[in-house]
């Protein structure tokens, strides 16, 4: 089973109180959490919660590989680009629509004959 804890959604952000208490829980999630995905765009850098959430898993990740008796794992921190996700479903759509062209449009074959 696999878990997935987005920020935005998952901290509450009607008060102050329900979102500080959510704030002050993000390390202990981040440090059961095995991967981290970043949806990167040109602003993330300039969001320091960001980086907040960047370094509370790499650190929380150099803890574990510090405790003796316990199995640690690699890190997994993949930065994607947030325009890859539009322009990759953009190239399967025209991919399809392109086979399917030819697999319904009529076709002659010259060398055939046919």
């Amino acid at each position: 089973q696999q878990t997935v804890f987005l920020d935005n959604i998952c901290i509450d952000q009607s008060s102050e109180l329900s979102k500080a208490e959510g704030i002050l829980n993000v390390g202990a999630f981040l440090r059961r959490s095995n991967s981290m995905l970043v949806l990167w765009d040109s602003s993330y850098v300039e969001r320091l919660w960001c980086m907040f959430e960047i370094a509370g898993f790499l650190h929380s990740r150099e803890l574990r590989e510090g405790t003796e008796g316990t199995e640690s794992k690699i890190p997994r921190l993949d930065i994607r680009p947030i325009w890859a996700a539009p322009c990759t479903v953009a190239i399967a759509v025209s991919l399809f629509g392109a086979m399917l062209a030819l697999l319904i449009a009529p076709f002659s074959n010259p060398i055939i004959g046919s």
